[in-house]
């Protein structure tokens, strides 16, 4: 199985137990789609509680990286600005990349 589709299965498929990103709205997060529905509820003080300029904080990004192994969402996840529409626009476009790739 070639990288691409491993990365694909990650991002697709539930996370294994234990690996899951706990939003502080609440909501858990286990796959990419998970991500891209709860940026999309997310208030902004939740939003904000997971990524911030004052202490150096990008959970999303993190989980990302640690749990899906997307290196390159990663990296466009640290480079957005810090506002919640434009996490939503990498994300869904992520997800697009990936369904059509």
């Amino acid at each position: 199985m070639d990288d691409l589709l491993r990365l694909k299965e990650r991002a697709f498929s539930d996370c294994p137990q234990g690996k899951e990103l706990w939003i502080q709205d609440g909501t858990i997060v286990r796959n990419l789609k998970g991500l891209a529905a709860a940026l999309k509820k997310q208030d902004n003080f939740s939003f904000t509680y997971h990524v911030n300029d004052d202490h150096h904080k990008n959970d999303y990004a993190k989980w990302v990286m640690d749990v899906l192994g997307d290196r390159d969402l990663c990296s466009r996840l640290l480079k957005a600005k810090n506002e919640k529409k434009e996490f939503q626009r990498v994300v869904e476009e992520r997800i697009l990349e990936l369904e059509i790739a």
